[in-house]
């Protein structure tokens, strides 16, 4: 019973100081100088976003850049099944290094365990970049995609082409995002 009591006190006490807190105004953050993007990142500022599409066999990509920070940039990656479960993630980070910028990616299946065939990161150097796009293309053991573009068609559309060395019999594909609402 006094549990029961104690639940309900503190149930009634959010209920009451929900909306109070909700409603108090936003407090600016002040970010320290060491978190401040670096001037090489705002060529790649056009990736910022959450951005969605829909693959042909009816899964959901989804694809969520946060602004740069500091040296680098991170991304985020899902892929949803027709099922609703996962199948891939990935994550990207975006960064300022000794030798230029570089883009790694880890891919994770949808048990986030390693994938046998690609236990390490993926490495991509930069091409060029121009306004609103970016080209890479693999190094290391990623030398076998020979481009990866990022290209922001619109405000709201990006479109990312990837090609394979024809070695790979890989093909080469486009995937156009949609930014999503948030």
């Amino acid at each position: 019973m006094k549990l029961t009591t104690t639940f309900a006190s503190l149930l009634a006490l959010t209920l009451v100081a929900g909306p109070a807190i909700a409603q108090s105004p936003a407090k600016e953050l002040k970010i320290p100088e060491s978190a401040k993007p670096m001037a090489e990142l705002a060529a790649f500022q056009f990736l910022e976003g959450q951005w969605t599409t829909v693959n042909l066999g009816g899964g959901v990509n989804e694809e969520d850049w946060m602004p740069a920070r500091g040296n680098h940039m991170l991304a985020t990656f899902r892929q949803v099944r027709r099922d609703g479960k996962p199948a891939l993630v990935e994550v990207s980070l975006l960064s300022v290094e000794k030798e230029g910028i570089r883009l790694r990616t880890r891919h994770l299946h949808g048990e986030l365990d390693v994938p046998a065939n690609r236990p390490n990161a993926s490495d991509f150097e930069v091409v060029k970049t121009g306004r609103n796009w970016a080209e890479f293309r693999g190094v290391g053991e990623a030398k076998a995609v020979i481009s990866v573009k990022y290209q922001l068609v619109d405000a709201n559309t990006l479109r990312v082409t990837t090609t394979f060395d024809p070695a790979t019999k890989e093909r080469p594909f486009t995937l156009t995002y949609t930014r999503r609402k948030s």
